[in-house]
């Protein structure tokens, strides 16, 4: 009966999280929470929760209702069979290696999007502000911009560094048996200048290189790599295109990388597109601090031209931050979800030492009057936990760095370098929550009177 009320207020608890948590949540993922209203959903968890009760009830009174009073005196051995007590250490251990495996894996995670967030993308990307525009009224639009004492450039890519998904071409090196496929942005001649790239090696579209049966090209590292093409003989070298040749003028020091969430080749190229294209982004280096001052010119430039238009624009960081807000979605419910668990195992943890330090309140009464002082107590009170806590370690670390290695870095552009550090972290920090609990409950059966704990005996 005692379970089973407890069981039945978890069930009334949990209701209530659901509640206050499914409308947070519900904005945060692809498929919708079932409503509170459904009457049958609150039937199906009531069931469990009557079932979960009776089962988690009956199998102790069960077990206690065949224990002869006899056996209660015997001290002899169990004959091998599997006791309370190991079942009892089994089960706790198990719960503090899942919520070990949660809090390495959570850790993990965490650093992980931090990393991509710091990681570089090869330009700069603070106080860039795109515009909507079309090829054909981007020459109408620039000298308008220009003409605003807050924009200090402008410049049009066929896709924006970072947020765009470049396409590809087929590229060739004569002596090359097979085509090498790489990523590519049209630029124009601004493009430098807005958005700051470090070069290596040579300059951006230099005249000096450039013919014009050739047009001018600047790419990564990664390609001089796939192509076999060592930096002291990259400026200049000719590469053969499906219906253009193009020269390479420069060499950046840094990829500028696509979605970071996406892994993927990192070579690419930059190819000078010295005509109109065909599909253009507008993108604005502003400068000065009264940005809002300089929107508004911008906004009514922009309506000089598309007079029945709606005006959009948005800051290159702005979009980047967006693009990470699918994975800032799936961490908070990754994190909602383990945090439960850790929660759990905490609680069931401050259980277990509130019953551990209880049961033994005779024997540390009996060790105190023999003269044990209560650090002694608690080391010994403590070696079980750390025992456990050792092993949970040893087997969960190994789990999540393995989920961790296999579901999310070898889907990122940037994975993280895990150092031990990383791994450590987490244990620690669990590690010592588990132990700061037996200490205190210890602690505070260490210091009764012993006196009170064994007057009847």
């Amino acid at each position: 009966i005692e379970t089973f009320l407890f069981s039945g207020l978890g069930f009334l608890v949990g209701l209530g999280i659901y509640v206050y948590y499914s409308s947070q949540i519900a904005n945060l993922i692809p498929f919708p929470f079932l409503e509170i209203s459904d009457y049958q959903i609150i039937l199906v968890f009531s069931v469990f929760a009557i079932i979960t009760g009776i089962t988690a009830g009956i199998f102790p009174a069960l077990f206690f209702s065949k224990i002869s009073p006899l056996s209660l005196f015997n001290k002899q051995s169990s004959g091998g069979r599997l006791s309370m007590k190991g079942v009892r250490k089994i089960l706790v251990g198990a719960q503090i290696t899942v919520s070990m495996f949660c809090i390495v894996l959570l850790s993990l995670i965490i650093d992980q999007n931090k990393s991509l967030k710091n990681a570089p993308t090869g330009v700069q990307t603070d106080q860039l502000l795109i515009v909507n525009s079309t090829p054909q009224t981007v020459k109408l639009l620039i000298p308008e911009f220009e003409k605003i004492s807050g924009v200090s450039s402008s410049t049009v890519v066929s896709s924006l560094p970072v947020i765009d998904f470049p396409s590809s071409i087929n590229i060739i090196k004569k002596g090359m048996a097979d085509t090498i496929k790489t990523r590519f942005i049209n630029v124009d001649q601004n493009f430098d200048d807005v958005f700051r790239p470090q070069l290596k090696l040579g300059s951006f579209f230099s005249t000096q290189l450039g013919e014009n049966a050739y047009r001018d090209v600047v790419v990564s590292d990664a390609l001089l790599q796939k192509m076999g093409i060592s930096e002291n003989e990259a400026l200049g070298t000719v590469l053969n295109g499906e219906t253009l040749n193009y020269q390479i003028v420069g060499v950046l020091a840094q990829t500028i990388s696509a979605n970071p969430l996406i892994k993927e080749d990192e070579s690419i190229v930059l190819i000078h597109a010295d005509q109109e294209m065909d599909y253009g982004r507008l993108v604005l280096k502003l400068s000065g601090n009264d940005l809002d001052n300089t929107l508004s010119q911008i906004e009514s430039a922009w309506k000089g031209i598309f007079v029945d238009g709606n005006f959009q624009a948005e800051f290159l960081d702005s979009k980047l931050e967006s693009t990470f807000s699918d994975m800032y979605n799936a961490i908070k419910i990754i994190t909602f979800i383990g945090g439960c668990i850790i929660l759990i195992s905490i609680l069931g943890q401050l259980g277990m030492a509130l019953f551990n330090a209880q049961s033994k309140i005779k024997e540390i009464g009996i060790r105190k009057v023999m003269g044990a002082d209560i650090t002694r107590i608690i080391r010994l009170i403590l070696k079980s936990t750390t025992n456990t806590i050792v092993f949970a370690a040893f087997v969960a670390t190994p789990i999540a760095y393995f989920v961790f290695v296999v579901l999310v870095a070898s889907e990122v552009r940037t994975p993280l370098n895990v150092t031990p550090w990383l791994l450590l972290k987490g244990v620690l920090g669990l590690a010592l929550l588990v132990l700061g609990i037996v200490i205190s409950q210890t602690w505070r059966v260490a210091n009764l009177n012993p006196a009170k704990s064994l007057r009847n005996e």
